[in-house]
């Protein structure tokens, strides 16, 4: 919990803009947005793509493949 709570707060930190440098700001918001609009992409594959892989993988295919044991084998 405490390595959670320390790199939480300098993630949050990264994206604060320093006033010394203005620039920088846009840099900041920059990757921010790429950030959160790359984390949106997971979600979005994770919560509609993979069930349907994975109700498409689940079909029957793999237990039609499989056979059943013989006794004694």
């Amino acid at each position: 919990w405490l390595v959670l709570l320390i790199y939480g707060a300098l993630f949050v930190l990264v994206f604060i803009p320093d006033p010394a440098h203005r620039a920088d700001g846009r840099a900041q918001l920059g990757a921010l947005a790429a950030l959160v609009g790359a984390a949106l992409a997971v979600a979005g594959y994770v919560q509609w793509v993979v069930p349907r892989l994975r109700a498409g993988a689940g079909g029957g295919a793999g237990r039609a493949a499989r056979r059943p044991r013989r006794p004694g084998g």
